[in-house]
């Protein structure tokens, strides 16, 4: 298996991973934001099983060090999408880690921008191999 091919799976086995994570074990729960209208929620972690604190570490470790190696080689071949590639992972990330607040009313919603980052950051490191 090549380099990209090895990367791109590494992508989709976090992503088939985080969807499990937020679908099979409500690590997310809608809770109602003052101020807001009744009808959007933001949504905030509930206490989480230590099972899925541990799934969420791996999950997180395993990311951090696929996007590392592949800011290193957008890096080294001076592609243009550094920091487009860093400002997506960031993103993936607060969802991991539920840091930002996201006003999205469920989990399906919240995917969708996950794999939508996702496939982005597919689409950015493949270009130094095209």
């Amino acid at each position: 298996m090549g380099v990209l091919s090895s990367i791109i799976e590494a992508f989709n086995d976090i992503e088939v991973r985080l969807k499990f994570v937020m679908f099979n074990n409500d690590i997310i729960v809608a809770a109602e934001v003052p101020g807001m209208n009744t009808d959007r929620r933001n949504l905030v972690p509930e206490k989480l099983h230590p099972n899925i604190v541990h799934m969420q570490a791996r999950l997180l470790s395993d990311y951090l060090e696929l996007i590392t190696y592949c800011q290193r080689i957008l890096e080294n071949v001076g592609s243009p999408d550094t920091v487009r590639f860093e400002e997506s992972c960031k993103m993936v990330l607060s969802y991991i880690w539920h840091e930002t607040p996201a006003l999205i009313p469920v989990p399906e919603d919240i995917f969708i921008d996950i794999h939508r980052e996702l496939s982005l950051q597919r689409y950015m490191i493949s270009q130094p191999y095209r």
